[in-house]
């Protein structure tokens, strides 16, 4: 996600800020941590010295948009799956 973002950070950070956003996303905050975790990638990328649209558009990227495009993946194949199934059984 950093790299396609062009978001130049060290492992360390990837790790410690992907952890936490995933930690308060299960908190009773917010609905699905929604504005806590973009908080807490603003505070945290800050610290490295990363501008607050970054540090959204990665928080975004990472808990929204990717997992969206997973499922949308995962539905396409058994889709297909499911076509490929009904051809053969009959």
């Amino acid at each position: 996600d950093t790299r396609t973002l062009h978001l130049l950070l060290p492992w360390s950070v990837i790790l410690l800020t992907y952890t936490s956003g995933s930690l308060i996303s299960v908190l009773p905050i917010s609905i699905a941590g929604v504005g806590t975790r973009d908080m807490l990638f603003i505070f945290l990328l800050g610290m490295v010295h990363i501008p607050a649209a970054g540090a959204m558009a990665l928080s975004t990227f990472g808990f929204i948009i990717t997992p969206i495009l997973s499922l949308l993946t995962l539905l396409f194949i058994a889709q297909i799956g499911g076509r490929y199934a009904a051809r053969h059984n009959h």
